[in-house]
């Protein structure tokens, strides 16, 4: 399987997962052989989770959509964890899989309509304020400036 340019790495998922990286010790930050789940465990989910992702929106994206991605394939790998870890955890909706499943769903379908040009369900297309004004007053439009 491929390494994608959104793959996230163990330290990514470990950010948004912190209870799991609890050590017998006390220890939170990162996973290691010791945490439930292991380190390899999730760097061996890492790759099927972003295989998952690359399968619903693609291989090649725009570059302004890798954080997305990225944050999809986190979430996918936190899904499959979960599932290996509470086997029942689909079935809950307050399940920590849940979470993840609906932050893993919404990322791909803003990425999915971001790439066909098609704005969020809540989000608006934007024009530089600074080109309305310009226009407005019958200046030149300066078409370098917009914003972000």
């Amino acid at each position: 399987m491929a390494d994608f340019d959104y793959t996230p790495s163990a330290e990514d998922v470990a950010a948004i997962m912190r209870a799991r990286t609890r050590t017998p010790d006390g220890t939170l930050g990162s996973f290691t052989p010791d945490t439930d789940p292991s380190l390899e465990l999730v760097e061996s989910l890492i790759l099927p989770a972003t295989g998952m992702v690359a399968a619903a929106i693609g291989q090649d994206i725009p570059a302004d959509y890798l954080p997305a991605a990225k944050l999809a394939a986190t979430a996918c790998t936190a899904m499959l964890i979960e599932l290996t870890i509470q086997q029942k955890a689909g079935t809950d909706e307050t399940s920590a899989y849940q979470h993840y499943r609906d932050l893993y769903q919404d990322a791909i379908a803003r990425i999915a309509g971001a790439v066909q040009g098609e704005p969020g369900p809540k989000l608006l297309r934007s024009t530089s304020l600074t080109s309305v004004i310009a226009d407005a007053q019958g200046d030149a439009i300066d078409d370098d400036i917009y914003w972000q």
